[in-house]
């Protein structure tokens, strides 16, 4: 017989049993009355515990509710903060990433909502700045440029370099784009993509040094019918009603990678760039680029006022800068009809009559060096010499004596008139230019 079992049996070892299960589960005896107290407490303490949770988890249910609102108005409103942090909405193909929007006032006294800030979030674009974007990249290409060495093996290597190109002109068998000359410049093979990604070959026209821009073509007959019916030639704008703080639109490859847009504001529109045979205004934006950047800046009305130049951005500053449409306009058309640009290797700096009476030099055009083997030093202006007139017109600064030159065909001869010191002062000296053809 099962001792244990015999016990639980019994009447006595059965009230055992259970008394002991009780005490080891720690739970009290209803029929005692010495536990009357603890029970209470137990029983109030279990109370105010599911009190304390209810108000702990409407308090959570609150406060989710409260985040899911503010994000719908954030995403409605146009973003968090609207910190002017720089470019925000960028736009690959047919995919945009942005990060908010932010509201700001044009230099026309129109209020219009820029894309900035650093997450990404929902594209939220004005419907202006997009409709710009898409006017401006029906004109926009990718240049592709391949070029074959042969090493000391006699292996064939093949470099390709990629730039942006943009439609400036279209004649009845051929179209014209404008592009970067450092990018085709000594290349064997150089391939146009157009926006419905169809590839031709295209020829070389014309380049020019300065302004490191290059205009290439390609027939019409190497192109699919519904390809040449989407040609648009792109809207040149010489306005320069713009000012900082402007909206502006950057396309091609301002970020270092082809079809890409950025959204941004001019930051300067005073800074100028010295140049050969020249004087350039800039376009500095907000917009962060790359050492790559390339491509056009296009207004508000899709219209391109600049051409982003890799040269003019200051060393160190990655922010895309272009260089005004005004000042490259008539180059543009040279380069476009197949006629040299003039080059005479004068770079030189205004002296205003401000500069003139603090530093004592004459108003002018202070030559602050002469490229070797050029026309200008073949006809004796040298470091130094300050131009005061050119074509027989007096000249303040280098924009005027570059557009003196790009109405000439090279071959021409101009007179410059130059003061140059000497012991007794500046003395006055006349030379005659034969201009040059810039490549």
């Amino acid at each position: 017989m099962n001792i244990c079992a015999a016990a639980r049996d019994s009447p006595d070892g059965a009230e055992r049993e259970k008394k002991t299960k009780g005490e080891r589960m720690g739970k009290p005896d209803p029929q005692d009355d010495s536990y009357a107290f603890l029970t209470e407490t137990v029983r109030h303490s279990t109370g105010k515990r599911m009190l304390t949770v209810s108000a702990v988890l409407l308090v959570l249910a609150g406060f989710l509710f409260g985040l899911a609102v503010s994000r719908v108005f954030e995403n409605t409103a146009g973003g968090p903060g609207g910190g002017n942090s720089g470019n925000l909405c960028v736009r690959n193909g047919g995919s945009a990433l942005c990060a908010g929007c932010a509201s700001g006032t044009e230099s026309d006294g129109t209020t219009a909502e820029n894309c900035l800030g650093s997450s990404v979030l929902p594209s939220v674009r004005t419907e202006r700045l997009t409709k710009a974007a898409e006017k401006a990249q029906r004109s926009v290409v990718r240049v592709t440029a391949l070029k074959t060495a042969e090493d000391w093996f006699s292996v064939n290597h093949e470099t390709d370099r990629n730039t942006s190109g943009l439609i400036v002109a279209q004649t009845d068998d051929a179209v014209r784009i404008l592009t970067d000359r450092d990018i085709v410049k000594g290349m064997h093979t150089v391939y146009v993509t157009f926006r419905d990604g169809r590839m031709a070959k295209a020829g070389r026209i014309r380049s020019c040094g300065p302004t490191d821009l290059a205009v290439i073509e390609v027939k019409k007959k190497d192109l699919k019918a519904a390809t040449r019916r989407n040609l648009v030639t792109a809207e040149l704008s010489v306005s320069d009603a713009l000012a900082s703080g402007d909206s502006i639109v950057a396309i091609g490859s301002p970020l270092g990678y082809s079809d890409s847009v950025a959204f941004g504001e001019l930051t300067s529109v005073t800074a100028d760039a010295q140049a050969v045979d020249g004087e350039y205004r800039l376009y500095v934006t907000s917009i962060i680029g790359s050492g790559d950047s390339s491509g056009v800046l296009a207004d508000r009305d899709g219209q391109i006022v600049g051409c982003i130049s890799r040269k003019y951005t200051a060393e160190g500053v990655q922010v895309v800068t272009a260089v005004r449409m005004a000042d490259l306009i008539d180059t543009i058309r040279k380069l476009t009809d197949n006629e040299p640009v003039g080059y005479t290797g004068i770079t030189g700096e205004s002296v205003t009559r401000d500069v003139s009476e603090t530093v004592g030099v004459p108003e002018g055009v202070f030559v602050r060096s002469v490229e070797s083997d050029s026309p200008a030093l073949e006809a004796g202006i040298a470091k130094g010499d300050v131009i005061t007139a050119f074509d027989g017109a007096d000249v303040r600064s280098m924009a005027q004596i570059r557009d003196s030159i790009l109405r000439h065909s090279a071959g021409d001869a101009v007179k410059a008139r130059v003061l140059r010191r000497g012991v007794d002062g500046y003395v006055p000296f006349t030379f005659t230019i034969k201009i040059g053809e810039n490549h």
